[in-house]
């Protein structure tokens, strides 16, 4: 049988649970107002194991991908959010 909180708890998680959603947001929403109306395009599936650490690093440092085509090359530029 589960233990029963007390309200005291439940606030305490209710006020980091909010606190939790709030961050999600501002990490979903960091880019939005830089590319507003941004479309996707399509996917790509990066088999090269370097380039997929690469990629997978600069997400974890809250960087957006840009992406370039310029003279038949896809140019993948990690930019990050600015701090001020």
């Amino acid at each position: 049988m589960a233990r029963k909180i007390s309200q005291r708890e439940a606030r305490k998680m209710r006020k980091r649970l909010a606190e939790l959603d709030q961050m999600e947001r501002v990490r979903r929403n960091r880019w939005a107002s830089d590319y507003p109306g941004g479309v996707h395009l399509t996917s790509l599936t990066v088999s090269d194991q370097a380039m997929a650490g690469r990629l997978a690093a600069s997400n974890l440092f809250g960087a957006a991908l840009v992406a370039k085509f310029d003279s038949g090359t896809l140019r993948i530029f990690a930019i990050l959010p600015d701090k001020s």
